[in-house]
């Protein structure tokens, strides 16, 4: 975890929040120094640079009562109009973080007098995730393993023993981990395998494999359960397929019934699948595969 970071403090949306902390700073008149924690997707941004937020979950380690007048109007990149503001009613204790997540902490110079300011470690930023766990929060879970930030062991570790005190539903938390944790390593495994040749993500490549897939008969393991269930699903749909329908099909018959391994099973479905010609769409194959194969014990 001791890994060295590049912040991105330079963008559109890292500058009004700069801004709007120095709003923060003179609106409160402060005479001393104040720690101010960053979570959510205001922080994802300033590790990744990808993640687009205007509302700021912030941490101060002081009793302050917030302003709720502070807002900074910002022009990103791709010439939309935002508006940044604090979330006044952001409340860390209502998400998931291990009782020492303050020691690992990141400085951040927002150039700010009298407010310091640090973001937590990517690690745990990851597991404040996973109570909620939207879409939003896997996405930003990808991004910090896609940039090296944090790692699948390292993700599961956190994460396991945040839960461990953790009031809540259970059961959903681990099954939470579970999908996080498996989404990680495929997107570990995806960036491994990101030196090899990819087919386009063209309708010709996916006309290409839907012809192919009557081949598949002749094969063995996952790809020719994923041949028998395409050739139904054609059937039943014709150019209508749900072709994630049929990949999950395929990986549960494959995994939870013959008992193949995990990796070759999504290796297989991304070989062939007419849907498996994005990077995003093979992780979705990659973390299916690894949650069939580490299923969720419930909770005594």
């Amino acid at each position: 975890m001791n890994r060295s970071v590049l912040l991105h403090t330079d963008t559109a949306l890292a500058q009004g929040l700069r801004e709007l902390f120095q709003q923060l700073e003179d609106k409160l008149q402060l005479s001393r120094p104040i720690k101010v924690y960053l979570a959510g997707g205001m922080a994802v941004h300033l590790y990744t640079a990808n993640r687009v937020t205007t509302d700021v979950d912030a941490e101060f380690a002081a009793r302050i009562v917030l302003p709720r007048d502070v807002f900074v109007p910002i022009v990103l990149e791709d010439g939309t109009e935002q508006i940044v503001f604090l979330d006044t009613n952001y409340n860390p204790t209502l998400g998931m973080l291990s009782e020492d997540y303050l020691d690992r902490v990141i400085p951040v110079d927002l150039g700010v007098e009298n407010l310091q300011i640090y973001l937590l470690s990517p690690v745990d930023l990851a597991v404040s995730k996973l109570a909620r766990y939207a879409e939003n929060d896997r996405n930003d879970i990808a991004a910090l393993v896609d940039e090296g930030l944090v790692t699948s062991a390292e993700l599961q570790a956190v994460a396991e023993e945040a839960a461990s005190y953790y009031i809540g539903a259970v059961n959903m938390l681990k099954f939470n981990i579970r999908d996080a944790v498996a989404l990680a390593r495929a997107v570990e495994l995806e960036n491994a395998l990101s030196s090899e040749d990819v087919p386009p993500n063209t309708p010709a490549e996916m006309a290409q494999r839907i012809a192919a897939l009557p081949s598949l008969k002749h094969l063995d393991g996952a790809a020719r359960a994923f041949g028998e269930h395409a050739a139904r699903a054609l059937i039943d749909a014709g150019n209508a397929v749900d072709w994630q329908a049929v990949e999950r099909a395929s990986i549960s018959e494959s995994i939870e019934r013959h008992g193949l391994d995990a990796e070759d099973v999504a290796d297989a479905l991304c070989l062939h699948s007419p849907a498996a010609l994005t990077r995003d769409r093979r992780i979705w194959i990659r973390a299916w595969a690894q949650m069939c194969a580490n299923p969720v014990a419930p909770a005594r």
